[in-house]
C-alpha cells in the first residue's frame, strides 16, 4: 500500500507545563506571567535584545518545577578549600573532574533539559 503524495507528519503539540512537582495554582501563575513576558518582547530571535525566559523546567520524573529551586550555592567539601594549602584550587579542579558528564538525551532517551538536584545529578552518575 502507498500514499501518493506523501502525508504530511502531524505536528504534534506538547504541553509545556506538566503538573505533579508545584501546586496549580503557581503553574497558572507562571503560566499567565509567561504570557505576559512573551508579550513584551517583540525583539526578532537574531536580535542582541531577543530575551528567553524560562520560569519551569521539568524534574527526572517528568514534572514541572520553577527552575529557581536550583539556584543556590553550594560549599564544596572542606579538604579542597583550605587557605592554607598552595594547592587548594588544583585540588577543588580534580574534585570538579571526578564529577562524570552526560547530556540528558544520553541518560533518558527523547528527553531533553531535565533539571536535577545535585543529590541526584550524583546518585546517577551524569
Amino acid at each position: 500500500v502507498s500514499v501518493a503524495p506523501l502525508l504530511p507528519a502531524t505536528k504534534r503539540e506538547e504541553a509545556d507545563i506538566y503538573p505533579g512537582k508545584e501546586t496549580k495554582a503557581l503553574l497558572a501563575h507562571v503560566s499567565r506571567w509567561m504570557r505576559t513576558c512573551a508579550g513584551l518582547v517583540k525583539a526578532p530571535v537574531a536580535s542582541p535584545f531577543s530575551r528567553v525566559a524560562k520560569a519551569l523546567g521539568t524534574d527526572m520524573h517528568g514534572h514541572s518545577v520553577l527552575v529557581c529551586r536550583y539556584v543556590h550555592p553550594l560549599s564544596p567539601p572542606p579538604d579542597v578549600t583550605s587557605l592554607d594549602d598552595p594547592l587548594a584550587i588544583e585540588k577543588a579542579a580534580a574534585y570538579v573532574a571526578l564529577i562524570p558528564f552526560l547530556e540528558d538525551y544520553q541518560v533518558f532517551l527523547g528527553s531533553t533539559d531535565l533539571w536535577l538536584s545535585p543529590q541526584e545529578f550524583i546518585a546517577l552518575g551524569c
